[in-house]
């Protein structure tokens, strides 16, 4: 072979290489379909009265906020939830009934907040 040839070739790979480690190193995006879901909390719908009994319609399942305080309900995992979907409604089942004492206070679980 010729040594223009064989520059030629070794240039092409070269080149290769070079659009391969580039598009290599390019950031990967996050398939939304594969991205975990967000956390979600259980939420009151409406601003609600000291002395108001829970009822399902006042509450609603929302995305956790980025910063959360530790204290809410959280929904159990989408995975979860598909193997035992009655866990669902036991999370939202520990609230009913409950009255809101205090204007802006939050109920966390049983062994707190005893009936």
């Amino acid at each position: 072979m010729r040594a223009k040839t064989i520059l030629t070739v070794l240039f092409l790979i070269s080149v290769g290489v070079a659009g391969f480690v580039f598009l290599r190193a390019l950031p990967q995006t996050v398939d939304a379909a594969n991205a975990p879901p967000p956390e979600e909390v259980l939420v009151a719908k409406v601003p609600l009265a000291p002395g108001t009994l829970l009822r399902t319609e006042d509450l609603a399942w929302q995305p956790a906020a980025v910063a959360r305080l530790g204290d809410e309900i959280l929904r159990p995992a989408l995975a979860v939830r598909q193997g035992k979907p009655e866990l669902d409604q036991q999370a939202r089942a520990a609230v009913y009934g409950d009255a809101q004492k205090v204007a802006g206070t939050r109920r966390t679980n049983q062994a707190e907040h005893p009936r």
